[in-house]
């Protein structure tokens, strides 16, 4: 990996490479730039960047603006891409470390719905050197993406592995719109969280929804829904719902605590594959502080929610020794049926990915500074309605 330049860190410099790299320079709508500067700025002053791991983040916004450039050149090819249909996802969220991952990867499995694979997060637009009947060369980028966390950060997989031919979190696509709460989960300074708390819900779904017609058309048209997920979704599920008028909702639940200390090695993990160094005791004040008011945003949004919202509480427990049941349940809700080849297929992966296959992560809740009663406290629990029925309002 080369050495990041000084000004690295700078928004016109990494527009400017990415337009070097794409050939283009029309990124559309520029309303992400600022959010881009302060978001920079912001990884600036809170990360404590080694060598490489400067290079690896910059180089991974580079990639999402050649992204951005090769989207805006198709829209105005084909505007017909904007008539996709993609109103009826299932979105699975959650506090983190609650079972979202093995819910998604199960439910991606069934061929009946629209996967979220690693490489086509990764890289949503094709490449110019790809061709029709071969093999898509983006798929060997997504592989050697994984390989390369596999060989530099080993430790990491044992938490959170990520597979180029697997779903992934749609956290990395509305991420690129540089405004919204996943941008501050490894950028947890206040100032910066107050940016992205008043920044528009909109904007960044916008993009979500715009990327996945994207996909759809090059995949051929609508098939059945997208299978999305990731725990930054918690305070923005009226959002969801207005972006996506048919989607159904998956929340999960698991005890916080447990939850919450695994959130927290996590992001140490995470931090050490851009940083030089990981602070237990920041990380602990920081995601508190963070989760607490998305929490506190997503509670809010549930007292709103009516009858007609179409969203359902799982347990962790239940997802992990019995997913079957849960996945029908989700399915009646979305008005869908399990088929065979689809329970086939789900049991089929569910064999190939047993838990801890790459070793078990250990953590302790007060490595981190924070106490038992600072976690039950901050994410006040609610008892969810029995699952297989729609969440009451209220909670």
């Amino acid at each position: 990996m080369p050495k990041a330049p000084e000004n690295s860190l700078d928004a016109d410099y990494l527009m400017n490479e990415a337009a070097a790299s794409a050939g283009l320079d029309d990124f559309g709508d520029l309303s992400f730039v600022e959010p881009l500067r302060q978001c920079l700025a912001a990884a600036g002053r809170y990360v404590s960047f080694s060598e490489t791991g400067l290079a690896t983040y910059t180089a991974g916004i580079v990639n999402d603006l050649v992204n951005r450039l090769r989207l805006t050149r198709d829209l105005k090819r084909h505007p017909e891409i904007l008539d996709e249909d993609v109103s009826d996802p299932i979105v699975i969220f959650g506090l983190p470390r609650t079972g979202t991952t093995k819910l998604q990867r199960m439910m991606s499995a069934d061929p009946a719905n629209q996967s979220l694979l690693f490489w086509k997060i990764l890289n949503f637009a094709p490449f110019p050197e790809a061709v029709s009947g071969e093999a898509d060369p983006r798929i060997a980028v997504g592989k050697a993406a994984c390989e390369y966390t596999e060989t530099a950060h080993p430790e990491v997989l044992k938490v959170h592995a990520t597979y180029y031919d697997q779903a992934d979190e749609d956290s990395y696509l509305v991420g690129a719109s540089y405004e919204h709460f996943v941008n501050t989960v490894t950028l947890s300074e206040p100032d910066y969280s107050s940016y992205i708390q008043a920044r528009p819900a909109e904007n960044p779904y916008r993009y979500l929804r715009t990327v996945l017609k994207y996909l759809q058309w090059q995949q051929g048209g609508k098939r059945g829904p997208w299978i999305l997920k990731a725990p930054t979704h918690l305070g923005y599920i009226n959002t969801v719902f207005s972006m996506f008028p048919n989607a159904t909702l998956v929340q999960t639940h698991r005890d916080v605590v447990t939850a919450f200390a695994s959130l927290c090695h996590l992001i140490e993990l995470a931090s050490l594959m851009h940083g030089d160094r990981a602070d237990p005791l920041r990380i602990g004040r920081d995601q508190l502080r963070i989760w607490t008011i998305e929490w506190g945003r997503h509670r809010a949004d549930r007292g709103t929610l009516t009858a007609a919202d179409r969203l359902i509480d799982v347990d962790y427990e239940k997802i992990r020794n019995d997913p079957f049941s849960v996945i029908e349940d989700v399915y009646a809700l979305a008005g869908r049926n399990l088929s065979e080849a689809g329970r086939a297929a789900m049991a089929s992966w569910q064999t190939e990915n047993r838990k801890d296959r790459h070793g078990r992560h250990e953590y302790r809740l007060e490595d981190y500074g924070v106490t038992r009663t600072q976690v039950e406290e901050a994410f006040v629990r609610f008892h969810p309605p029995s699952t297989g029925s729609a969440a009451a309002p209220g909670i």
